[in-house]
């Protein structure tokens, strides 16, 4: 299985972006059972997750062709329930989508330019996703060298026909459960 160079470099430093409010999972078989709504596996083959927010959505790469090749594989969001959305068209587009400091799920879903920022009413977790988020940006461009800023609206324009793909390929596969 092949994947994308700086996935592991994301993964190492994911306990700093906190604010992202997701969770760092091993791949899981039955995660990708209970959202397709089947217990005979084989979605593995296509979504290889690598996270999990706090409702049990779950952050992927996606392969459609079954070949297991994540290298350059779009980021996926199958939602708890039911939301389908593209985090970025590869795991690069992907990390520039957070560099925007827009709050990732809003702006991926349904196209809101919500700074994080705004979510956090608490003036210290402002304080602390704040420093994270700088931390990041410099991280991305030291540790990636993809240096910002990032226009969240070149990023989702890319990501338009990949949602249109997986829309497609969720309604073929779930049409036969």
């Amino acid at each position: 299985m092949k994947l994308p160079d700086n996935l592991t470099k994301f993964l190492q430093r994911c306990p700093e972006l906190m604010h992202l409010d997701i969770e760092v999972t091993p791949p899981d078989v039955e995660m990708l059972d209970a959202w397709f709504g089947t217990d005979n596996g084989g979605y593995e083959r296509f979504l290889h997750p690598f996270s999990q927010d706090g409702t049990g959505s779950i952050i992927a790469l996606w392969d459609p062709s079954g070949d297991e090749d994540y290298s350059s594989a779009p980021v996926v969001y199958l939602g708890s329930e039911g939301e389908i959305g593209v985090y970025g068209s590869d795991f690069n587009d992907c990390l520039r989508l957070i560099a925007t400091g827009l709050h990732a799920y809003d702006l991926v879903l349904w196209n809101n330019r919500t700074p994080f920022e705004e979510l956090l009413q608490d003036a210290d977790e402002l304080a602390e996703a704040s420093k994270n988020h700088q931390s990041y940006v410099r991280w991305l461009e030291e540790k990636c060298g993809m240096k910002g800023p990032f226009d969240a609206d070149a990023l989702l324009a890319k990501q338009a026909e990949i949602r249109k793909n997986l829309e497609a390929w969720i309604e073929e596969r779930t049409a036969a459960n």
